[in-house]
Formats: C-alpha cells, sequence, structure tokens
C-alpha cells in the first residue's frame, strides 16, 4: 500500500467580498488548495490545508480525480484540542486496480 500526506497553503484562488452598507463589516472570503496526494495502484491519501493567519474557516471541502476513491472524512481540524479551525483535512482509500488517483483538500477562509 502506497500513501502521501501534504500540508501546505496555495495562493487563493478567488476572491469575493460581501456588498459592505454603511457601517458594515467588509468580508472578504478565499479559496486555497491544498497540495495534492497521489497513488499509482492503491492507498490511503491524506491532504490537508491551513488557513492563512488573522483568518477564519467557513467551509471546505476536496476534489478527486480518478476512480473508486473512498472518502473516509472530510472535515474542518483544529491545532489544539477544542479550538478553533484552522483548516481543512481530506483521507481516504484508493483501492489497488484503479490506476493513478489525485485527492486535494480545499478550505474556505475568511477574514
Amino acid at each position: 500500500m502506497t500513501g502521501a500526506t501534504v500540508a501546505a497553503c496555495t495562493a487563493p484562488l478567488t476572491t469575493t467580498t460581501a456588498a459592505a452598507a454603511p457601517s458594515a463589516t467588509r468580508i472578504v472570503t478565499n479559496m486555497y488548495f491544498g497540495n495534492t496526494a497521489v497513488t499509482e495502484d492503491g492507498g490511503y491519501m491524506l491532504s490537508q490545508v491551513h488557513c492563512p493567519a488573522g483568518t477564519v474557516v467557513t467551509g471546505g471541502g476536496f476534489r478527486i480525480e480518478g476512480v473508486g476513491f473512498l472518502v473516509e472524512n472530510s472535515t474542518p481540524f483544529n491545532a489544539v484540542d477544542g479550538g478553533p479551525a484552522v483548516g481543512w483535512s481530506a483521507d481516504g482509500v484508493e483501492p489497488p486496480g484503479n490506476g493513478r488517483t489525485t485527492l486535494t483538500a480545499v478550505v474556505m477562509c475568511a477574514s
């Protein structure tokens, strides 16, 4: 069984800004992708991505390229038990015989 673990943050893919009324708070949301975990023919994969300092997790998920991947978890994670979420984690298993598969965690962060 092969496996890969990644934990990195890339530049934001998109930025959206909520319409700000006078004296309202401006909220900026960015989407970040983790590095891609790859398996060539079966194995456990884990991908994680952190929000930048000063931002908060508002959602997340994952992207899969390949067939037959079984997602076990897709969830926010925290740096300290019971603390606020700092990023997103996705993991699962690719059964042998399905060829090359990639898994990339995605997180939405707001400031």
